[in-house]
């Protein structure tokens, strides 16, 4: 199958992150019906002291459940597992625990800084994020960064940051780590996704390969929405690709 046959959604989050509304079967039922092929399960390990009062990623219990719909729904949809960690550079011993698990595919995210504070300030995107994403995938050690330029979805200005994002891309393809085409943005009204195909563009031309998509659902009722928008401009040279038991694969 080329990039065009193969429909993906490697970004959700179900009642096992903190902020999740449906249940994995529920995202699975919804996924057969919009004619998804490959599912992939991503709940937040945010291990952060603001969020850790709120929320813990229960592995055993998240993997136990995973593993009974897998054998349920064999056939009809290819489920992988994975999480959204955030910060793992930072919160080293939490990510070490968590990464003894048999995970398909790890995100990083950024969501705060590394000082602690909010990804985005008041009217402009902090260079601090930009600075922190950078040190983030300079560490490594996870398979895909999460929505780059993830302060426009919160209606922040957007400032000139190519430069940063031409770092950011070169540590990606040095540590072996896939951006992240991110199309919760379209249902916010927005006409563009995380990051922008013009930015794939410096990826690309860095000699980046490869991209995952994502809706990064919290409810079954948007999983697989998008795709074909995104799959229509991706530039030529950059492909799709998933991961099992975290090994790319490129060859569908």
């Amino acid at each position: 199958m080329n990039k065009k046959t193969i429909k993906m959604d490697l970004h959700s989050h179900s009642t096992y992150s903190y902020d999740g509304r449906s249940t994995m079967e529920e995202y699975i039922t919804e996924a057969i019906k919009n004619k998804v092929d490959v599912l992939c399960f991503t709940d937040h390990a945010e291990l952060m002291s603001w969020f850790r009062k709120y929320y813990v990623l229960h592995y055993d219990k998240y993997f136990d459940e995973f593993k009974r719909l897998k054998e349920k729904y064999e056939g009809k949809i290819k489920l992988l597992i994975g999480m959204e960690f955030g910060m793992p550079n930072v919160l080293t011993e939490d990510f070490d625990y968590a990464t003894k698990y048999d995970f398909d595919m790890i995100i990083g995210s950024m969501h705060r800084t590394i000082d602690g504070n909010p990804a985005f300030d008041d009217g402009s995107v902090s260079k601090l994020h930009y600075e922190s994403t950078l040190l983030m995938v300079e560490h490594g050690g996870f398979d895909v960064l999460g929505h780059l330029d993830v302060h426009k979805r919160y209606g922040f200005k957007v400032v000139e940051s190519s430069e940063i994002e031409k770092e950011i891309y070169k540590a990606c393809i040095k540590n072996n780590i896939v951006p992240e085409i991110n199309t919760s943005t379209f249902r916010m009204g927005m006409d563009e996704a995380m990051p922008t195909m013009s930015s794939l563009e410096l990826y690309k031309s860095l000699g980046g390969k490869f991209v995952t998509v994502g809706t990064d659902s919290h409810s079954a009722e948007t999983v697989g929405t998008n795709f074909e928008r995104v799959i229509e401009t991706l530039p030529d040279g950059i492909n799709l690709c998933y991961f099992e038991k975290r090994k790319i694969k490129t060859d569908f």
